[in-house]
C-alpha cells in the first residue's frame, strides 16, 4: 500500500496533473485500463463503485469500450460496477496442459493469487479510488489512490498460481483489443535475453505489435530474470516497459526500555508496553545459539513463554546469503505468539553498528 498512499505525492501528481484535468475525482475519466494478470478482488475499497456513476451509461458515452464480465467462482455479476467495467478469464491453454484446478486457480476472474497481493495490486495502483483509508491491525498508513484514479479497470485473467501459458495470454490480449481498451497493462514478460535479433518476432510481441496499431498503449512490465542489476527484458520498441522503483520513505520508531533508555529505528508498532527478551529465553536450551537468535524455526520456541512477548532476534549472515530473511522471522513470531519482534544486526556484519529495528 505503500506505493499508494505515498507515490502520487513523491510523482507529484496531485499538484501536477491531476488539476489540469479536474481535480484527482476527474483524472482519468473516460479512460479504460486493461490488465492481463492473476484477477481482481472486487470487494476491495480501491475498486467500489463510483459514487455519482450509478450504471455504466455514462461510460459507453465516453468510450468504444464493449467488454463483458464473465459470472463464476466468487465473481458476481455484481462485482463489475462503475468502477471494474469488464472482468473474464482464459483458461484453454491451463486445461490443455493439465496444470488447472479450479478448486485452488477458480474458473472466474476472482484473483486467486494476488501475485503479491498482483492484478489486485497492480490495479490499484493505475486506478485505484482516490482518498480509500488504509488501516491495518488500527494502524492508519494512510490515505491510498490509484495514479488515474477515476479510470475505469477491464481485468483480464491469463496468469495463475502456476505460472500461466502463451495461448491464454495472447487469447487474453486478442480480446482486450476487441472490447476496446484505451491501455493494456501485462504483468508478464520475456524470461531470458533473445538469442538472435529476430527472437522478438513471436507469437506475444506480435501481438502486441497489433495492440499498438489498433490505437491501445501497452505497457509491459520490464522482467525480474536479469541478468544482471538494472537489467530489462521487455524490448520490443512499440511498447513502454515498466521498472520497480524504491524510494526514501521510512517508518521510523523509537524502541523505550524501562530504564528510560531509547533506541532508534524503522518499524511500526502502537505506543503499548511489552516484556522484551532474547530469542534464547523463550526456547529449549539445547539449541546453538546461532540458530536461536536468527529465529527461523518456530520448533525451539516455549510457545507458554513466547506469547505476548516482544522478542529479540539478530540479522546474522544468514541474511546476508539469503538463507534468512525477515519475512521467516515474522512467521516465526506469529507462529509461536509473539507480540513482536526487535531486529537486532550483527556487529560482525560490518562497521556500521544498528542498535536496533523494530518491526510489528
Amino acid at each position: 500500500m505503500e506505493k499508494l498512499t505515498m507515490h502520487p505525492d513523491y510523482l507529484g501528481i496531485p499538484n501536477g496533473i491531476w488539476p489540469t484535468l479536474g481535480g484527482a475525482r476527474s483524472s482519468g475519466e473516460g479512460v479504460v485500463i486493461g490488465l492481463i494478470d492473476t484477477r481482481i478482488s472486487p470487494a476491495h475499497p480501491s475498486f467500489a463503485s463510483l459514487s455519482s456513476l450509478s450504471s455504466n451509461s455514462k461510460l459507453l458515452n465516453h468510450s468504444r469500450f464493449t467488454g463483458t464480465c464473465a459470472m463464476g467462482d466468487h465473481f458476481f455479476i455484481s462485482a463489475c460496477n462503475s468502477k471494474i467495467v469488464g472482468a473474464q478469464y482464459f483458461t484453454l491453454g491451463a486445461i490443455a496442459a493439465g496444470d488447472f484446478n479450479a478448486t485452488r486457480d477458480y474458473a472466474s476472474p476472482f484473483d486467486a493469487d494476488g501475485h503479491g497481493s498482483t492484478s489486485s495490486h497492480t490495479a490499484s495502483i493505475a486506478a485505484g479510488n482516490n482518498g480509500v483509508p488504509v488501516i491495518v491491525n488500527g494502524y492508519n498508513y494512510g490515505f491510498a489512490s490509484g495514479m488515474a484514479p477515476r479510470a475505469w479497470i477491464a481485468t483480464y485473467k491469463a496468469l495463475y498460481t502456476f505460472g500461466g501459458y502463451m495461448s491464454d495470454v495472447v487469447a487474453a490480449v486478442d480480446q482486450a483489443i476487441e472490447d476496446g481498451v484505451d491501455i493494456l497493462s501485462l504483468s508478464v514478460g520475456p524470461f531470458t535475453i533473445p538469442p538472435s535479433p529476430a527472437s522478438f518476432l513471436n507469437v506475444l510481441e506480435m501481438q502486441l505489435l497489433f495492440a499498438t496499431k489498433a490505437g491501445v498503449v501497452v505497457i509491459q512490465v520490464a522482467g525480474n530474470a536479469g541478468p544482471s542489476a538494472s537489467s530489462v527484458l521487455s524490448f520490443s520498441p512499440w511498447i513502454t516497459s515498466v521498472v520497480a522503483s524504491v524510494t526514501g520513505r521510512k517508518y521510523n520508531g523509537t524502541l523505550i526500555l524501562g530504564n528510560g533508555q531509547s533506541y532508534s529505528g524503522m518499524g511500526l508498532a502502537r505506543d503499548t508496553l511489552y516484556q522484551v527478551a532474547a530469542t534464547a529465553d523463550f526456547c529449549e536450551s539445547n539449541n546453538s545459539i546461532g540458530f536461536l537468535e536468527s529465529s527461523h524455526n518456530a520448533q525451539p520456541f516455549i510457545t507458554s513463554l513466547s506469547e505476548g512477548k516482544l522478542i529479540i532476534c539478530t540479522y546474522t549472515f544468514d541474511f546476508e546469503y539469503e538463507n534468512a530473511s525477515i519475512i521467516r522471522v515474522s512467521e516465526t513470531m506469529r507462529a509461536v505468539r509473539a507480540a513482536g519482534f526487535i531486529m537486532t544486526m550483527d556487529s560482525d556484519l560490518g562497521s556500521e553498528q544498528v542498535k536496533g529495528t523494530m518491526s510489528p
